[in-house]
């Protein structure tokens, strides 16, 4: 997996979203409590993965480049979304097939609303 450079970069503390939802700020890459017995174990691709596409947030959770995602957003945007606690917005009884198109229109709504510019969910 190719990671662009302004990922790569990321600072501890800049604001992202990730599969939770809700806006996290980055802490660090890779796995930091792997034991050395398992580390002599993986192969040199293997270590890189875990230290290149595996990252945690300040709340101490871990998340994956592959199956979570990453995506920068601006301090403005996440104290907005945290102070009006936008994923309160997705409606898991609504239909499956429209349910994430019905939740990032309703946000973009209140963006508008509020003329904040929509940065995604």
């Amino acid at each position: 997996m190719k990671i662009s450079n302004k990922i790569k970069n990321i600072n501890k503390g800049q604001w992202l979203f990730t599969c939770r939802m809700e806006p996290r700020q980055f802490s660090h890459w890779g796995k930091t409590d792997l034991d050395e017995y398992y580390l002599k174990k993986l192969s040199v691709g293997k270590i890189e993965d875990l230290i290149y596409t595996n990252f945690e947030t300040s709340d101490g959770s871990m998340h994956s480049l592959k199956h979570c995602g990453l995506r920068l957003i601006s301090d403005e945007y996440a104290q907005f979304f945290l102070e009006n606690k936008l994923w309160e917005l997705f409606d898991s009884n609504d239909d499956i097939e429209f349910r994430w198109l019905k939740y990032e229109n309703k946000i973009k709504a209140i963006c508008l609303e509020n003329n904040i510019l929509y940065e995604g969910y």
